[in-house]
């Protein structure tokens, strides 16, 4: 018989099982946290967001994501305790990718900027129930990325209306050398959560909403103002239960930020800086039926909206010199991309176990692209203060693009043998911006002994990216002009003009990745995992400047490569249902081209394309070791520790007309050692429970330096700056 049930994410899960038999519930399909999947007598498909057994999916839930929680603002905060994920320019990397190269879904919304491919929307972190990150998922709904997939599950409303509002005290700025002299708010983020039901059994509601106001990033190691930053995140989810058979779920998102100095660094003073305000917001609504006793029909339709405006009120002249910048900004741009999305599949199986089950359906995207760019005058000076180059734009442009992205895919799961599932995936995507075709085929298996104790998976298949609006329309962004100087600072030793050109035929970018684990569990609380991965990228939009005497052109083609090597091992214990210690320790290799379309063009403008090489890119992390614990002891004390210790990124120095000498990312930033902790006591006050602690970041006080200056030129060349500051706030937080 079938069974149809909600996942965590309001997708659709159908089961088959003996008659007589019950659905299993959420508990009962996996254990603690982190634990090994167990294979049951039942056929599951997880239609839509899930790792499913033959995908080694690290994940936040439970204690891990309520630990997290504690010092995490949004979910990319959040996602730093997991090895696979970094920060790269504030937005999220995964395994050794570019940002552009992840994607990220909340339940039914893809949540990528199609103008750049970022994921840059600030989702509170008690939206989530839970978080997952795929790397090679052999179910073939997923795609439109290459390194990995952000799966956020929505929180759901249940049977009892709960409200809960954390970090609704504020953090006082206070004198550098008296503490008891006042300068106002550092920074203010309170969180509130709603949930419970409309109509009993029916129609279920869940609200999050968050503002975050600070001056300068709560973790800045810089003196002085800093600039403001202000924030809303607004998520409400809506399910209904239209009879037995149909289920109906809503999901809008709000996302506006404000960042004044945005790029502000140590060598780029506030003046120098730009200003950013961004906005996302997101529309989803999906129904789904179960036909007759084999099959269930979705239907999602999903509306998004991104914005972005940068830049100073006047752009240039900007100046760049060994000690830093100075002037105004040169660029000033502002960029709106709307997407449509329509999502239909089916998924059936036949009756009897180790039966297959199929997923088919297709995927549609309309996405409709707008920007506009002004560029001033950009100056290399040298240090002292001679005229070295001078980059010219000839002047504003706005382009426009309109393309439509089409997907068909298939996944079939069966199990030959009760103790292996074996998973096939089929995608053919259309990709809007190139008109290019992709077939990418996936596999996975899993597989488990009679003890249970051991398991392993493997994976390997094509993930293709959608290629980003911006490289549709580079061919009309604005050209420039490159004169180099003398020593003299004044005699012209030659120019170049340079205009944008596309290559004829460009390919979607993709990456062919593998991946397997082994788990073994000696005893039921441990668990020791061994893990390796790699991804081979190929076709990603790279840029080469080449130039004929005084011609010249920014030659945008699909030649780019990248490359990934990782390797994993974990140890995790789980003491009690609402407690957990885990390490984990991660060597890899990052190498990528260096002149990518995104870090060049978007969001923010590169003054100046140097030559392309293929070298360590700038993700790459060769050691990570990080250890976590926490949980709730007697029902009222929370507590949390993490421990991060991590190679330092790597860096490159450059000479007074910021050409690159050497080899790249040859150089990196000192060893950073991360420790934060946490502890919370929770009171009873009739129906209420408030909770009163303290947190600390960077414990240990750790020279975790975050910048260097890389001019050879400057006096102050190799050293180091903005290192991780000790922090110590108080935490309130109020539930019942």
């Amino acid at each position: 018989m079938a069974f149809f049930r909600p996942a965590t994410a309001g997708w659709l899960v159908l089961s088959l099982a003996p008659a007589g038999a019950r659905a299993l519930g959420p508990e009962e399909r996996r254990d603690a946290p982190g634990s090994v999947p167990v294979l049951s007598e039942q056929v599951e498909v997880n239609h839509g967001p899930g790792a499913g057994p033959t995908e080694a999916a690290q994940e936040l839930s439970g204690p891990r994501l309520e630990a997290a929680a504690a010092a995490a603002d949004a979910v990319e905060d959040a996602l730093a305790s997991l090895p696979g994920a970094s920060r790269s320019t504030e937005a999220l990397a995964l395994r050794g990718g570019r940002p552009s190269q992840s994607g990220a879904r909340l339940g039914n919304v893809t949540l990528n900027d199609p103008a750049t491919g970022e994921f840059r929307a600030p989702v509170p972190v008690e939206t989530v129930a839970s978080v997952e990150v795929l790397s090679a998922p052999a179910a073939a709904e997923f795609g439109r990325f290459s390194s990995g997939l952000l799966l956020m599950h929505p929180q759901q409303g249940g049977e009892r209306w709960t409200l809960r509002a954390r970090k609704v005290d504020p953090v006082f700025r206070f004198d550098g050398k008296n503490h008891l002299h006042l300068h106002g708010v550092r920074s203010f983020g309170p969180r509130l959560s709603v949930q419970g039901p409309l109509v009993p059994g029916r129609v279920y509601l869940a609200q999050t909403a968050q503002y975050r106001f600070s001056r300068g990033t709560p973790d800045s190691g810089l003196r002085g103002d800093e600039g403001r930053q202000e924030a809303l995140s607004s998520v409400t989810r809506l399910d209904a239960q239209l009879g037995v058979r149909h289920r109906l779920e809503a999901l809008f998102g709000l996302f506006p930020e404000r960042r004044d100095d945005a790029n502000r660094t140590t060598f780029v003073p506030a003046a120098a800086s730009y200003d950013q305000r961004t906005s996302a917001s997101a529309l989803a609504v999906s129904h789904s039926v179960v036909l007759g006793a084999h099959a269930v029909l979705s239907s999602s339709l999903s509306a998004t909206e991104h914005r972005l405006r940068l830049g100073p009120p006047q752009p240039g002249p900007w100046s760049l010199q060994p000690a830093g910048a100075s002037g105004s900004y040169f660029n000033r741009q502002d960029q709106r991309a709307d997407t449509l999305q329509a999502v239909e599949s089916l998924a059936f199986a036949g009756g009897g176990a180790g039966a297959p089950v199929t997923v088919i359906g297709v995927d549609l995207q309309r996405v409709s692209f707008q920007a506009g760019s002004a560029s001033g005058p950009v100056e290399l000076r040298r240090g002292d203060a001679t005229l070295a180059r001078r980059v010219t734009f000839d002047g504003g442009t706005r382009p426009s693009l309109r393309t439509s992205d089409v997907a068909l895919f298939g996944t079939t799961a069966w199990r030959p043998l009760p103790r292996l599932r074996l998973q096939l995936g089929l995608r053919l995507d259309r990709d809007g911006v190139t008109g290019a075709r992709v077939l990418a085929p996936r596999a996975g298996a899993w597989w488990q002994d009679a003890s249970g104790r051991f398991s392993a998976q493997a994976s390997a298949g094509v993930f293709t990216e959608r290629t980003p609006s911006i490289v549709g329309a580079f061919s009309g962004l604005e050209g420039r002009t490159e004169t180099r100087f003398a020593e003299d600072g004044r005699t012209e030793l030659g120019r170049v003009h340079y205009v944008d050109e596309t290559a004829a035929a460009l390919a979607p970018a993709r990456g062919r990745t593998w991946s397997g684990t082994v788990w073994y569990r000696p005893w039921p609380r441990l668990q020791l995992q061994l893990g390796a991965l790699g991804r081979q990228g190929r076709h990603e939009p790279v840029v080469a400047a080449m130039v004929s005497g005084s011609d010249g052109r920014l030659l945008l083609d699909s030649q780019g490569e990248s490359r990934y090597r990782e390797i994993e091992t974990a140890v995790r214990y789980t003491p009690g249902k609402h407690s957990f210690v885990s390490l984990a320790w991660v060597h890899s290799r990052a190498e990528a081209d260096f002149n990518a379309m995104g870090s060049l063009f978007g969001p923010a403008l590169a003054p100046v394309v140097r030559d392309n090489v293929f070298a360590r890119s700038g993700t790459d992390v060769p050691d990570r070791l990080l250890a976590r614990a926490g949980g709730v002891f007697r029902r009222s004390w929370r507590m949390s520790a993490a421990l991060d210790l991590h190679s330092g990124m790597p860096w490159s120095p450059v000479d007074a007309d910021l050409d690159y000498l050497g080899s790249r990312n040859s150089r990196r930033l000192p060893t950073a050692a991360l420790l934060d902790l946490a502890v919370e006591h929770g009171f009873r006050h009739g129906r209420w429970q408030p909770w009163v602690g303290l947190a600390v970041t960077n414990a240990l006080k750790s020279q975790a330096a975050r910048e260097v200056q890389t001019n050879v030129a400057a006096a102050d060349y190799g050293v180091f700056y903005n290192a991780v500051p000790r922090r110590l706030r108080l935490l309130v937080s109020l539930s019942r």
